[in-house]
């Protein structure tokens, strides 16, 4: 019997992306164009995408001196957490159910509501997943997704 041929794969093995603005390496670098561009900003905003390295993006923006929030800091405690989102977890550590809980059902209100960002006089920033929804509606947004 012959083997069945080998179907072609559509698969890029050196994806790219062409970018036509500005690209900035390294912390400090990053930094400094971010403190050019929201200088006038009293809140910045860095929403992390899940698995992204929440410690070294905090101890890069505590060089801009501004006061650090963490997300998850205002969100609630886990066995909270968990019970929210048991019902959507399976045995598999892949797959689970698609869940219809929404971010701001992972914050505590009480402890946004105490952390008062919209009434800060010092430059802040906020880090971590969900800072865009805690943040003043005119905050810029950076986003952070490598892990």
């Amino acid at each position: 019997m012959k083997p069945a041929p080998m179907t072609r794969t559509n698969y890029d093995k050196t994806p790219s992306t062409t970018v036509d603005a500005p690209i900035f390496s390294g912390w400090n670098s990053i930094i400094s164009c971010l403190e050019e561009d929201f200088r006038k900003s009293p809140v910045w905003a860095v929403e992390l995408y899940t698995g992204t390295l929440e410690e070294e993006i905090s101890q890069a923006f505590a060089r801009t001196g501004r006061e650090i929030v963490l997300t998850r800091s205002l969100m609630k405690p886990e066995a909270e957490i968990r019970r929210l989102t048991g019902r959507f977890m399976t045995d598999d550590v892949l797959f689970g159910y698609v869940s219809n809980v929404r971010l701001s059902e992972y914050f505590n209100e009480a402890k946004v509501r105490a952390a008062d960002i919209p009434h800060r006089h010092s430059p802040l920033i906020i880090i971590g997943t969900g800072a865009a929804a805690v943040a003043p509606k005119d905050a810029p947004v950076i986003y952070a997704d490598m892990a």
